[in-house]
């Protein structure tokens, strides 16, 4: 039997950012015939991306989401304006877990199915992920010591943050966690840092200079001063701990190139 779709393919390749729903156009080419009840198409997603809606206007709606959250089809139902496939059809789709470099990602295929379940074209779905220069960092935390200090009549955690960073082309980076109300920095650490105290965020941050593109130092010691003498387990770790890095300019541009 004739497959009435004859072709399929994505109009653009949008750019999208984590987490944000983004429209995908596929342009759809048929024998002109007409399309029976129970044809589909379908979009089969990655694990990281799924489809939030489907849409074809001007036509009976047939926007069918699977059951494990991340694939859909589109059902085919002949009505009164039209007994054909339209040339475009839509899919909103939201994606997670995006490279910070920009660049094209396939994210899911496709296809589409005639009434009888026979497979035909498919298609692959692109997107091309939003440029973001903040990389992840790796850290590790370290809880060195703990004592009382009566000139204070509170208790002192000395702790050790352990930071993955690359040997070199680095511009700055970041690393922040939280601290509950009263809990203050003892001893301060190398770096440049700020508390905000109505939030409990503590950040530190390193800059390159003009002369020193390296970061010789990846460990911060410094220590935090409770709000009394009694051991509080809540403060062998840092709560909410993560941080960043950016690469230098010429650095970022060679890798974007090649």
């Amino acid at each position: 039997m004739t497959l009435i779709m004859t072709n399929m393919t994505q109009k653009d390749v949008p750019v999208v950012a984590s987490g944000v729903s983004s429209e995908l156009i596929i342009k759809l080419e048929t024998t002109g015939e007409k399309e029976r009840f129970g044809a589909r198409v379908e979009a089969v997603m990655g694990v990281d991306s799924k489809v939030k809606s489907i849409f074809m206007s001007n036509a009976q709606y047939g926007f069918r989401p699977h059951s494990n959250g991340r694939d859909a089809h589109w059902h085919y139902a002949p009505s009164f304006n039209s007994e054909h496939w339209k040339p475009e059809i839509s899919i909103d789709v939201i994606c997670r877990n995006l490279p910070a470099y920009s660049s094209v990602i396939e994210i899911g295929t496709f296809t589409y199915y005639s009434a009888d379940n026979i497979k035909g074209v498919t298609t692959p779905l692109k997107v091309r992920a939003a440029y973001d220069p903040n990389i992840k960092l790796d850290l590790q935390e370290e809880l060195l010591a703990t004592w009382e200090d009566y000139s204070t009549n509170r208790r002192v955690y000395s702790h050790k943050i352990r930071l993955d960073l690359p040997d070199d082309n680095l511009s700055h980076w970041s690393v922040s966690f939280k601290v509950s109300p009263g809990t203050v920095l003892f001893k301060k650490p190398w770096t440049a840092y700020t508390h905000d105290l109505e939030t409990g965020v503590v950040e530190f941050k390193w800059f390159a200079t003009k002369s020193n593109i390296q970061t010789e130092l990846r460990e911060v010691d410094f220590q935090l001063l409770s709000t009394s003498l009694i051991y509080n387990p809540a403060l062998e770790k840092l709560a909410s701990l993560t941080g960043y890095y950016v690469m230098a300019e010429d650095q970022l541009v060679s890798d974007l190139e090649s």
